[in-house]
Formats: C-alpha cells, structure tokens, sequence
C-alpha cells in the first residue's frame, strides 16, 4: 500500500509495455487516495493511458520486400 512504491511501479511496467499490469498498480494506487486529493486526476489518467495502450492490437511484423 505504499503510494510511492505503486506510481514506481506502474511506471516501470509502463514502460515495459506491460500495461494492464500498469493500469493495476495505478488503480489500487487511486483507490488508497483521498477523493479530494489532486493527484487522482493525475492517477486517473495514466491508467485511461494504460488501458489504452493495453487495448491496442499488437503490432504486426510485416513481411520484407
């Protein structure tokens, strides 16, 4: 529950293009916020980034000419 650790963590696997896992660690994040705080705009839209992303098709490898 350490409100540190979890941003840290979301970034990371953000950034390991791991993003539900993001969305994950972002959500229990938002959820150990204040309804007043201002941060959970912020949190919340990083996990709607993430969920995006996640949403994504993967990439397809096309073929050489």
């Amino acid at each position: 529950d350490n409100q540190r650790a979890l941003w840290m963590l979301g970034i990371g696997e953000f950034q390991q293009h791991r993003y539900a896992n993001a969305a994950a660690h972002w959500r229990h994040l938002r959820d150990l916020l204040p309804e007043a705080s201002a941060l959970r705009e912020t949190v919340a839209q990083k996990i709607g980034a993430a969920e995006a992303m996640a949403a994504r098709p993967a990439d397809v490898p096309t073929a050489p000419n």
